[in-house]
């Protein structure tokens, strides 16, 4: 009988990295949890429902499931009581793994909700592995990408400080050796990371000298919110992002740890290789 796994937050960008490393191994078999019916590239694959809004969805979501791949979707109302009760739910229902998609821990990352699911996993008795990735090369091409193309701008305000930078194909890649090589990470929480930090500057540096179009960084504060909420954020969403981003600018040091490497034998995606990759996805919409 094949192992089921747990894919929850299939939308999100590493729910589907994770997914597409997953469906490669026919050993195992993918159960897809979230509200509605997803369109499955995969014959294979089984949906069920789960709202993390619902507790009464938890337990038939579980039926049969050996490991979770979980993450923090957005809309879920009461964070840390939602999360206590699917946990308990994992552990009712015999599941004997969790491998967490969480954030890469800064020295004020405690402000996220992600701690606090964190501390739930370790204080469950069920065998985890917590990654803490640090920022993906996708927001370019999601998050900011809409601003990158039509205003050559990201609308963040400056900031000097280097970042981690890790492509989410690396990262679901490194989740899914971590599924087959669990013993041998579990009950341990890792840093994945890319080889290179960079600042915006650096960033916006590179965008401008492979698109058609100078890229700029810097905005207010005001047009960084007014551009949170063009992107649909919720006020909860726009003042934590603004408090996080204002308290990591007083963290400087982010070392760079090579598990990625570690795990996958393989070295980490550059960001030049990244802008390259997706340079349709962030080319001007008016290019004159």
């Amino acid at each position: 009988m094949k192992n089921k796994v747990l894919i929850t937050g299939l939308n999100s960008i590493i729910g589907k990295e994770v997914f597409r490393y997953l469906a490669r191994h026919t050993q195992t078999k993918i159960v897809v949890g979230q509200r509605h019916d997803p369109d499955l590239p995969l014959q294979d694959a089984e949906y069920r429902y789960l709202d993390f809004n619902d507790v009464k969805s938890f337990q038939e979501t579980l039926i049969g499931i050996e490991t979770v791949f979980l993450i923090i979707p957005r809309h879920i109302h009461q964070i840390e009581h939602s999360f206590s009760s699917f946990i308990d739910a994992c552990k009712s229902s015999g599941v004997s793994r969790i491998i967490f998609s969480s954030v890469y821990r800064g020295k004020f990352s405690v402000i996220l909700p992600h701690h606090k699911v964190e501390k739930l996993i370790r204080k469950s008795g069920i065998d985890y592995v917590i990654v803490q990735a640090t920022y993906f090369m996708q927001n370019l091409t999601t998050f900011f990408k809409r601003e990158i193309q039509e205003d050559q701008k990201i609308a963040i305000p400056h900031l000097s400080r280097k970042m981690n930078w890790i492509d989410a194909r690396n990262v679901g890649d490194a989740i899914v050796n971590l599924i087959y090589k669990f013993d041998d990470y579990k009950n341990q929480t890792i840093p994945l990371m890319g080889n290179e930090n960079k600042n915006f500057m650096e960033v916006t540096a590179k965008l401008t000298a492979t698109l058609p179009k100078d890229v700029v960084y810097n905005a207010t504060f005001k047009e960084f919110v007014k551009s949170l909420k063009r992107k649909g954020l919720e006020y909860k969403e726009i003042s934590l992002l603004v408090l996080f981003m204002m308290l990591e600018r007083l963290d400087y040091k982010t070392e760079i740890h090579p598990n990625y490497e570690k795990i996958t034998g393989k070295k980490p995606t550059r960001l030049i290789e990244f802008i390259m990759r997706h340079l349709p996805d962030l080319e001007p919409a008016n290019n004159e």
